[in-house]
């Protein structure tokens, strides 16, 4: 943990290079070098195909060695010689590692064949690579590695296209790929080319090759195989290939490509999708075997997972944990049944709907409230029924499907579009000279698929259940088990209306996250006031039309660090813009987006007029007015109707302790709020429906929480 330091700025150089780097100094003790040197060697990235965390985390297997050895490193850390060896040996483990040569399929995917989008062709970067980029180091020009070719679509959803297979196909996410409209190219459909390299092992004398689409295979750079069959899957046995470097040609390019049609797009199209997988002699997946030492790595670094673990077996078989298996026979049941539903999801549907109230929904709620409301949970355990909570009541399409390939003219696609140009070489500038778009969630992506890979199915899903576990918690992160308004916001944030604006990854859900996590942890604005100035931030940059509230949420800090930790990237916007695009603009060039505010046309009367047009519109969606079509349509009936009564609730409460409320630091705190609403008289908060609204929902929601702990 981060110590405590009375050290405080000096009125007369508050911004003094010299005590910003004493209070950096202060809050970072070697200790955290140290941890943050073990992280960065646990994940360093390498091709050897080992079980050994490397970035990105993309399979389960290997996420959870990763939270093994974090953990135990954690609990370790402590007995720094131990933990001083560990960091030795797992640098010379991964050395060794780097050090050897893969025996992986190698993956050149290129796009040349993929048609552009004309209307986006001028406004497009389109940059050229011998093999197209993957959020993956260390692959040496190549677009990524694999241990086997099995490359598929589930033959249930085969008319999703590239979303229904596993092939590395995240490059369709860029704005160049822009197709839209009915009768343009389906996204999910476009065509592609796919180079597999590879030598063949002295001992493998055959490979039988599978595949749908256009085919040419070169034994030792010499054509050897040519076929082309978009009906049915072909079977090719390649023999004579000891020892051989073996180079596959593949290319999914139909002659009559895949278009958008008008009507729902189910089991549409029937066509078969692009396939291709390399077998052993006997029909089993041909798996590139490890290197000697490669597998000699594995295990000492097991060794030294377990040596780890045994330093700490104190804790780790005590009569506590026992104890808790004991204590807690309720929690896992119910953890388990939950777990089992996730994993079953016809069972889900044997729950009956009475017209507007779906019966699992209210199983769901009414159970987990008990265990909130009747046992003092720990943080884990909470975070735990938050995730299954959210898991569970997803619509059943993001429960089954991953959409990682983005829908055309999205706003999904453009924050995508941008976080590949970062990929791609413009990690400063960010694919723009001046900032348009949301400028911090492209890093917020980049740095997600870095983590864990193309698709972030889960991790969207994880983001949501955090904050669901935010929004149940008081600021001792404890459940606020008596008050209502906790218990309010936990159905708005795992409701259907707000799990798609996290699974399509909107700009929205970072910033949520980041202001949510600064308003619950009193701990981080005490201690931490410069941390906390980051987090507000990272906030802002990446949502910049918060920027009202948020720089009220800083100045109600009163804090010279806060301050200062909020400058550091607040102030990146204006200068990014004024180095890039030799453009001096404080924010983002979109603010005027939904129509000319102040442009040269500009009349004040006309202004005013629309101003109370907009609020009178606007105001039945910022209220959730649960009586309005318009809202139900967009997100059911029952959460309008809840949001309403915690708006009576809240109105109740100011009413009742109105003169003590006055004079209580509670009086200020909703300035931020309505702030951050505020330009809501300008801007239409109808798109995507309750996307731009669940900053200061959940604000407000948080705030409520305060008000009744406070005053009740």
């Amino acid at each position: 943990m981060i110590e405590n330091t009375k050290y405080s700025f000096s009125k007369k150089n508050s911004f003094d290079f010299i005590n910003i780097i004493l209070v950096v100094k202060k809050q970072i003790n070697f200790k955290h070098i140290l941890f943050l040197l073990y992280i960065f060697l646990l994940l360093f990235p390498e091709n050897s195909g080992s079980l050994i965390p490397s970035l990105p985390i993309d399979s389960f297997y290997e996420f959870i060695i990763l939270v093994t050895s974090i953990y135990a490193g954690l609990k370790i850390i402590k007995q720094r010689k131990i933990f001083l060896y560990s960091i030795i040996s797992i640098f010379i483990i991964k050395v060794i590692l780097l050090t050897q040569t893969t025996n992986l399929w190698e993956l050149c995917y290129q796009d040349n064949i993929t048609p552009r989008a004309p209307e986006e062709i001028i406004q497009t970067r389109d940059y050229e690579f011998s093999c197209e980029k993957n959020y993956q180091f260390n692959t040496h020009e190549k677009t990524t590695y694999v241990k086997e070719v099995n490359f598929v679509s589930n033959p249930e959803i085969e008319w999703l296209g590239a979303n229904a297979s596993n092939f590395h196909l995240g490059f369709f996410n860029s704005k160049k790929f822009n197709h839209r409209g009915e009768g343009n190219l389906n996204r999910k459909w476009l065509p592609f080319e796919l180079i597999l390299s590879k030598k063949i092992s002295p001992d493998t004398n055959s490979i039988n090759v599978v595949f749908l689409g256009d085919v040419e295979i070169y034994k030792n750079k010499e054509k050897i195989y040519k076929a082309k069959n978009y009906i049915t899957n072909e079977k090719i046995t390649l023999s004579d290939i000891q020892g051989a470097e073996i180079d596959i040609y593949y290319k999914f390019d139909k002659e009559d490509p895949i278009k958008i049609i008008s009507e729902r797009e189910i089991n549409y199209p029937p066509d078969r999708y692009a396939s291709i997988q390399i077998f052993d002699t006997d029909m089993n997946l041909l798996e590139s075997k490890k290197t000697n030492i490669t597998k000699f790595s594995e295990l000492l670094f097991i060794i030294l997972l377990l040596n780890l673990l045994y330093n700490y077996r104190e804790n780790l078989y005590s009569k506590k944990i026992k104890r808790y298996l004991k204590n807690r026979k309720m929690f896992i049941s119910f953890a388990l049944l939950l777990f089992y539903l996730t994993q079953n999801h016809d069972l889900i549907s044997l729950f009956p709907i009475f017209g507007i109230i779906d019966s699992f929904t209210i199983f769901i709620y009414l159970s987990v409230f008990l265990f909130f409301y009747i046992y003092d949970l720990n943080p884990a355990e909470i975070f735990i029924l938050s995730a299954l909570t959210t898991f569970l009541l997803l619509d059943i399409d993001f429960k089954i499907l991953d959409q990682y390939i983005r829908p055309g003219g999205s706003d999904s696609l453009t924050y995508e579009y941008f976080s590949r140009l970062v990929l791609e070489g413009n990690f400063l500038e960010g694919g723009e000279g001046v900032y348009t778009y949301s400028p911090g969630t492209r890093y917020f992506l980049f740095f997600l698929h870095i983590a864990f890979g193309e698709r972030l199915k889960y991790i969207f899903i994880l983001l949501n259940s955090l904050a669901a576990f935010l929004s149940i918690v008081n600021k001792k992160f404890e459940v606020d088990q008596k008050n209502v308004f906790a218990y309010i916001a936990f159905i708005y944030l795992t409701s259907n209306a707000i799990n798609r604006i996290f699974m399509y990854g909107m700009s929205e859900i970072f910033s949520l996250i980041l202001i949510m996590f600064y308003l619950k942890s009193e701990k981080l604005k005490n201690n931490y006031p410069l941390v906390s100035g980051i987090i507000l931030g990272l906030a802002m940059f990446n949502r910049v039309n918060l920027v009202l509230g948020i720089i009220a949420l800083v100045i109600l800090s009163r804090n010279k660090k806060t301050y200062f930790g909020f400058s550091l990237f607040a102030l990146i916007p204006s200068i990014h813009n004024l180095y890039y695009g030799k453009k001096f603009l404080i924010l983002t060039d979109d603010w005027n987006y939904q129509g000319e505010v102040l442009g040269e046309s500009f009349n004040f009367n006309d202004f005013v007029i629309n101003i109370y047009l907009n609020i009178l519109r606007n105001f039945d969606f910022v209220v959730m007015n649960p009586f309005s079509e318009n809202i139900f349509n967009r997100t059911g009936r029952f959460l309008p109707l809840l949001f309403f009564i915690s708006i009576l609730l809240f109105l109740f409460y100011v009413a009742k302790n109105r003169k003590d409320i006055v004079w209580s630091k509670y009086f200020l705190e909703i300035l931020p709020i309505v702030l951050i609403i505020a330009p809501f008289a300008i801007y239409d908060p109808r798109f995507f429906y309750p996307r731009f609204l669940i900053v200061p929902h959940l604000m407000f929601l948080i705030y409520c929480q305060n008000l009744k702990n406070e005053f009740s």
